[in-house]
């Protein structure tokens, strides 16, 4: 009887041969549970915060004037940082910086948080025109000035966190909490500076959002003699469309929070109703958008436009922030 001896460089050949597909298939299951992980988190990082009132469950404690306006910027500050996933802006690792709808916002609400963190450091704050600018404010603003995409030396998480404990320090002056003094002044033409930001900007930005659907738009030249603006690449309309969505949810924050510090003013020039009118046109603009992408649609179409109906909103806001100017000024 004659036994064959098996070549030992052929043993396992057989089985390896059926590992082979038993890999590959393991990978793609693996690679499509992660990428299906990183879709998930990335479109939960992707929901608005819901506007909220910054001045709701105050205590007559914290009734000091100029505090509901600290409360608010420091709300609209903490949610920056704070909601599902943090500052994103500045992201460098995946799933952040495949995102671009919420950076988008968060820069929208941003600018609109340097806006009045200016004015309430170099007019409101001050007693008189000549006094030195608050202590605290004079660091928080230059920290939420940092550039919004830096993720190193400084952060902008360490930035706008130390900008976020000097508001809480300059709140906590104004209630007498600790010294030395703080001070908030709120005259007519204190507001009427931070209305007249808003309007440029609310202004800008529903041209922007026009400009989304350039079709639309009559041809020729502007008074300067110049061709009408460019229209929005098709890709950037919906960064357009949420970096307007952030600054009009941070407005409203803010305008919350103006209320309550400016309503004798409000009330002196007969403007409460026109201001709590312009609170119903922002919280009109943020309502809760039903369609997971945003639509360039023309204007009779059959697909909606959202960037058209977003400016819309704010054009109808910007005319009412130029009737309130307009009330601050009558004696």
């Amino acid at each position: 009887m004659r036994i064959r001896r098996q070549d030992p460089a052929s043993l396992g050949v057989g089985e390896e041969a059926e590992r082979g597909p038993a890999r590959v298939a393991a990978s793609v299951v693996l690679a499509a549970v992660v990428a299906l992980a990183v879709f998930g988190l990335g479109a939960f990082w992707s929901c608005e915060p819901a506007p909220r009132d910054p001045t709701a469950g105050r205590s007559p404690e914290d009734s000091a004037p100029g505090v509901a306006t600290a409360d608010a910027l420091i709300d609209v500050a903490s949610t920056l940082l704070d909601k599902p996933g943090g500052y994103l802006r500045n992201d460098v690792t995946p799933p952040g910086v495949l995102l671009d709808n919420m950076p988008n916002w968060e820069y929208g609400a941003l600018v609109q948080l340097r806006a009045l963190t200016h004015v309430l450091r170099n007019e409101i704050s001050r007693p008189q025109s000549q006094s030195p600018p608050d202590p605290d404010l004079s660091i928080a603003e230059p920290r939420f000035n940092v550039d919004s995409r830096s993720w190193i030396l400084p952060s902008d998480e360490s930035a706008y966190g130390e900008g976020i404990a000097r508001l809480r320090s300059y709140r906590d002056r104004l209630l007498g909490k600790t010294g030395p003094e703080a001070f908030f002044e709120p005259r007519a033409k204190n507001l009427t500076i931070w209305l007249e930001v808003v309007s440029r900007r609310l202004g800008g930005m529903s041209e922007r959002l026009e400009l989304g659907a350039a079709p639309l738009r009559i041809g020729g030249t502007d008074e300067g003699g110049q061709p009408p603006g460019l229209a929005t690449s098709w890709w950037q309309v919906d960064d357009v469309f949420y970096e307007a969505r952030g600054m009009a949810w941070a407005l409203l924050e803010l305008t919350r929070g103006l209320e309550v510090d400016f309503h004798d003013v409000l009330v002196d020039k007969n403007a409460l109703a026109t201001f709590q009118n312009l609170e119903r046109t922002l919280a009109a603009a943020e309502r809760p958008m039903h369609s997971p992408i945003v639509i360039a649609g023309s204007g009779f179409g059959v697909l909606a436009s959202h960037d058209l109906t977003m400016a819309a909103y704010l054009s109808s806001a910007n005319n009412i922030v130029q009737t309130l100017e307009i009330l601050m000024q009558k004696d």
